[in-house]
């Protein structure tokens, strides 16, 4: 539907449509596990469909399913039960300070299966992790150190975005998906062709492979990041 040719605009390579659509089908398929990684989409310029990727997602995984955020501090505040009891995160305008216990406090909930949650006026608790998290930037997540396994980052950077020279050509695709997505009977056949896609032989959604999988911005970011721990030494 309207969704193919609005990636084929905003993320060129097919490789990457093909983990980032993997990746959504399994999630949709697998209400009681989790992914073990999580997309991040990254973009300097605005307007080039980040956001409109996760209101895709918010209409396939349903309204109810969903917690919207802006940043990751609700993720990691003290009274975050309300937000981690949902199947999708998506989290927008990221931006993380390098070595910071956001971000290690992050790599937790996206990889664990259980953490503990302080609810208001209630007691302490452990509750099931179940969610998948799709993080949205205009900030190069340096933050991230090299070769993190935790993210898989697609750059969406394009001549459609707010200013560029096929705005307007972006834009009318934009329109197209949110009219699909408003629209029950298209956006149950969104659904079904996800539900029922079939998955490549190399996706692994406990794994996401680095040296196989890295789009350019990670291996540069890779290329351009010391180790962590002898970095905060220092």
């Amino acid at each position: 539907g309207a969704l193919q040719p609005f990636l084929d605009f905003g993320i060129a390579d097919k490789g990457q449509q093909t983990i980032l659509l993997d990746w959504i089908a399994w999630s949709l398929r697998h209400e009681a596990s989790k992914p073990t990684w999580a997309i991040l989409l990254f973009s300097v310029e605005k307007g080039t469909g980040k956001s409109t990727i996760g209101v895709v997602l918010e209409a396939l995984f349903g309204a109810a399913n969903t917690a919207k955020i802006d940043g990751v501090d609700k993720l990691v505040a003290t009274h975050n039960d309300r937000v981690l009891d949902k199947k999708l995160i998506v989290a927008e305008e990221v931006h993380i300070s390098s070595h910071s216990k956001t971000g290690n406090a992050l790599k937790d909930l996206i990889t664990s299966d259980r953490t503990t949650v302080n609810p208001k006026y209630q007691a302490m608790k452990t509750i099931p992790l179940k969610a998948c998290y799709l993080f949205t930037t205009n900030h190069k997540p340096l933050w991230l150190e090299g070769g993190e396994r935790r993210y898989y980052i697609i750059e969406m950077n394009h001549d459609g975005h707010a200013q560029g020279p096929k705005s307007d050509e972006f834009a009318e695709l934009v329109g197209d998906v949110y009219d699909q997505i408003n629209n029950p009977k298209r956006l149950a056949a969104l659904y079904a062709a996800l539900m029922s896609r079939k998955l490549s032989d190399d996706f692994n959604p406990k794994s996401m492979r680095f040296d196989a999988n890295a789009t350019p911005i990670m291996r540069e970011l890779q290329a351009q990041s010391g180790n962590e721990g002898d970095e905060t030494l220092e």
